[in-house]
């Protein structure tokens, strides 16, 4: 015990000791540290990779919105001074040729229908059908089922709707009456 005693002792005096423990004491956190640190680098680079934002609704409202409010949509125009009234349609450019003309390039990646519906109904009449006009009519018909189906993963198909409230101009006698224009895209998941 002595011999052990006299050790410490001279161990003490030295300061190699403790040296020694600090500097085992001192790679705990110095572990902590670097692992907090990979885990972080690690973190931010999976962050940029497996990101996958879904634009598609904001897509179809865009589409939407250039159907109905460009010139070369379906609202109606001054063909003067290249006006455009927002919130009529012009009943003679409400067709599925004019829409596909306009969002040609947009075809691949999401495809929409609006029906155009009236707003008031006449109850002796009964409620009249809608005019649809379609972007890509096939392809839409196609997609309309996967989109109803819900699915999810590679191929699935998401449904993005909105309804807007539109003034129609009958060409023939200049009046308007209030329509309710649906419309539904539907993009490819």
């Amino acid at each position: 015990m002595r011999h052990l005693h006299k050790h410490l002792h001279s161990l003490l005096k030295s300061k190699r000791g403790i040296s020694l423990s600090y500097k085992m004491f001192m790679w705990v956190p110095r572990f902590i540290y670097t692992i907090v640190v990979v885990a972080t680098i690690f973190w931010v680079i999976s962050s940029f990779i497996m990101t996958r934002t879904n634009v598609y609704d904001a897509e179809s409202k865009i589409l939407a919105s250039a159907a109905y409010y460009s010139g070369n949509g379906f609202s109606k125009s001054d063909p003067d001074t290249g006006r455009v009234y927002t919130g009529v349609i012009d009943s003679e450019s409400f067709s599925t040729k004019r829409l596909g003309d306009l969002l040609v390039n947009d075809k691949p990646l999401i495809v929409g229908r609006f029906v155009k519906k009236q707003a008031a109904v006449d109850y002796q009449l009964g409620q009249q059908p809608g005019q649809a006009i379609y972007t890509d009519k096939d392809r839409y018909e196609r997609w309309q089922p996967l989109a109803q189906a819900g699915g999810k993963g590679e191929g699935s198909k998401a449904v993005y709707s909105d309804v807007r409230y539109a003034a129609v101009l009958d060409p023939a006698t200049g009046r308007t009456a209030g329509y309710v224009v649906e419309t539904v895209f539907i993009a490819s998941g």
